[in-house]
């Protein structure tokens, strides 16, 4: 049962680049929505499976797509690109940082290196594949709905964990995962990491997400796609039966993590819709 995520993280990977192949980049999001969250989860499960040597594979399943589609924009733009000042920024630091893989500093080579600037600067590949994307063939609709039933189905499994008092990275092979990819020894008293527990050794779940911490971001995650959703245009907020589920399950999740400052934030994004709505009301 449990390998279901570790297909739903590959199945979105092929269904995405399969659309891609259909001159239909926009459907990248499914890959997003679907595949991201269970990432380590789905990994932890192949490297369960055995399929370890595949690792730096399924690893590379997001540079893959990311790449591969911002290169498919770029090889069919039609019009000349007009940087925006926020594009000249992005743009920059992705050249000052790639600098470094030739300046002869340090004592990495060039592989361990380009590893590095990945891990850094990464994420200007992310932001102009967004950017060069046409917003009229996404469908944020559809998205955000997407976000609501990934969010109710890591609200089920976080369920699971609490009522049966077991972490699901315990049965998914999360330790062994990283014993061997990332050479880190399991800590604190419950044989994951310490970031699974309180400083008193309270239980901190993450249902099928790499960490509480990850859990509790994605809660404010989908409390904005709520918001966007269910807020009408005279600036009622009107949710359905799937917007009222979401919305319980965001806040099991939020208190569950026992993150901090993910209740903070989503507290202050919801006060902040609330006195947006009264003062637009008034």
């Amino acid at each position: 049962m449990l390998y279901i995520i570790s297909c739903a993280y590959v199945f979105s990977f092929l269904y995405s680049m399969h659309q891609l192949i259909q001159h239909k980049p926009q459907l990248i999001l499914r890959f997003f929505v679907f595949g991201l969250p269970v990432y380590i989860t789905a990994l932890s499960l192949l490297n369960q499976l055995g399929l370890g040597n595949l690792m730096t594979l399924f690893q590379g399943f997001k540079e893959i797509i990311v790449i591969s589609t911002l290169g498919y924009l770029i090889y069919h733009q039609t019009e000349k690109i007009q940087f925006t000042q926020i594009d000249k920024l992005v743009l920059f630091y992705f050249i000052y940082t790639s600098i470094y893989l030739v300046l002869p500093l340090g004592n990495y080579g060039f592989v361990q290196k380009l590893l590095a600037l990945k891990s850094l600067s990464f994420f200007p590949f992310i932001y102009f594949t967004g950017r060069l994307m046409n917003p009229k063939l996404v469908n944020l609709k559809t998205s955000f709905s997407h976000i609501l039933l990934v969010s109710i189905a890591a609200g089920i499994v976080l369920l699971g964990e609490y009522f049966t008092n077991t972490h699901l990275q315990t049965l998914t092979g999360y330790a062994e995962f990283h014993v061997r990819f990332f050479d880190t020894e399991p800590t604190g008293n419950y044989g994951l990491s310490w970031t699974f527990e309180t400083s008193n050794g309270l239980k901190r779940y993450a249902s099928f997400y790499g960490g509480p911490l990850e859990l509790g971001v994605n809660s404010i995650f989908t409390l904005a796609a709520i918001l966007v959703l269910y807020t009408q245009r005279n600036e009622d907020f009107i949710p359905n039966q799937l917007g009222r589920i979401a919305i319980v399950v965001s806040i099991l999740s939020i208190f569950l993590a026992i993150s901090r400052a993910s209740l903070v934030s989503y507290f202050f994004v919801f006060m902040y819709m609330q006195s947006s709505l009264i003062k637009n009301n008034g």
